[in-house]
């Protein structure tokens, strides 16, 4: 793999890939609006109209800051951060074998074992590799010189678990 960088593209599909939908995140909130609808029909049928549109008024208000959150802040908030973090604009390299990923940039250099690293995710543009549930390592896959470095490098990450 040779040198590469780390754009605001690729810094802000990863702050979106570190906020994943999980089916349980996903399924508790459906429960949750849902019970919350129930509650406000039968207060309705109950001829409470106020406590029925406030629990109506609060799934709705729920769903819609929620996506205004998911949508709109992460992706203002993480085109603040990289502009802010001179570090991500720097050239990288990054070489792997079986004893764990080396990264080398302008300010900084690692090598870490691949069994240190807690877990991993991946999407069309970036691999994260987890340090921590708050530390991460960015890999653009625009980086891999080819398909099999890629497949490689997806090789050895095989051994620490998939999010």
């Amino acid at each position: 793999m040779g040198s590469y960088s780390i754009t605001e593209q690729d810094y802000i599909s990863a702050i979106k890939l570190s906020f994943p939908y999980t089916r349980k995140k996903l399924s508790s909130t459906i429960i949750l609006l849902v019970v919350v609808a129930v509650l406000g029909f039968f207060a309705f049928q109950l001829n409470h109209g106020v406590l029925a549109a406030g629990l109506w008024g609060g799934c709705v208000g729920g769903i819609v800051g929620h996506w205004i959150q998911r949508i709109y802040c992460i992706h203002i908030g993480a085109k603040k951060i990289y502009k802010q973090q001179k570090t991500l604009h720097e050239a990288f390299t990054c070489s792997w074998s079986d004893d764990g990923l080396l990264v080398s940039g302008g300010s900084s250099s690692s090598k870490t074992p691949w069994h240190n690293y807690m877990r991993w995710r991946e999407n069309d543009s970036v691999f994260l590799l987890y340090h921590s549930d708050a530390l991460f390592q960015i890999i653009p896959k625009a980086s891999f010189a080819s398909e099999d470095a890629l497949l490689d490098f997806k090789k050895h990450l095989e051994q620490i678990e998939c999010a």
